[in-house]
């Protein structure tokens, strides 16, 4: 709120602020995409070596081979889809046409929380938990931190969607929707590693889940 007021009131955000702001917010992504690096270190160290122990699986015991999951693929359509409405947002706001930047931006908004509740489905759907092996920790772990990101994702975005309802943007200076789409595209880029890395490999290599 007080950077709304210093910038709209004020006018205290110049071209040197806002850059800076810019460079802060591109350094705090790579933190995040650091963290995100550790979790699948764990998840390929666990999924190119399983265990004797385990039988030569990564999977938990009694988790069968199955083809019929289309979940994640459907939710991956759903979140690019949802990160390509917010980029006609902001190609809507340089034209000044508001009213439809206004419109893409809410369709993401609606694909985002349609892509949570897909997850959501699939969760009920497994039949392992995040205490079933390694494997499982580190399946929910990927997945359940995504998901976090995505809720704090959809919470940037509803924040500079108001600010599009009340005309707080121009064609010139947009940047807390710029930044609100650059969060949200790395969750974009995130969810895309994870579903190659995560269910991906597991088709590849015959790892494979049990649906209801």
């Amino acid at each position: 709120c007080d950077m709304v007021i210093e910038s709209l009131v004020f006018g205290k955000y110049n071209r040197k602020v806002r850059a800076s702001i810019a460079y802060g917010f591109m350094l705090f992504l790579v933190s995040e995409a650091f963290v995100f690096a550790g979790f699948f270190w764990t998840y390929f160290d666990r999924i190119f070596d399983p265990s004797i122990l385990t039988g030569g699986s990564s999977l938990p015991y009694g988790v069968e081979p199955l083809f019929k999951n289309l979940k994640p693929f459907y939710a991956t359509l759903t979140l690019v889809l949802s990160g390509y409405c917010a980029n006609w947002g902001i190609y809507l706001m340089h034209a000044s046409s508001y009213f439809y930047a206004h419109m893409f931006s809410f369709s993401a908004i609606c694909l985002g929380i349609i892509f949570l509740l897909v997850q959501i489905a699939e969760y009920n759907s497994l039949i392992f938990t995040i205490t079933d092996s390694v494997y499982g920790s580190c399946f929910y772990l990927l997945t359940g931190f995504h998901g976090a990101h995505v809720i704090i994702g959809l919470i940037f975005l509803s924040i500079q969607h108001e600010r599009i309802v009340r005309c707080h943007f121009n064609r010139v200076r947009m940047q807390g929707y710029r930044l609100a789409v650059i969060y949200w595209h790395f969750v974009d880029y995130i969810w895309i590693l994870l579903f190659l890395a995560v269910y991906m490999t597991n088709w590849n290599f015959s790892y494979y889940y049990m649906w209801h």
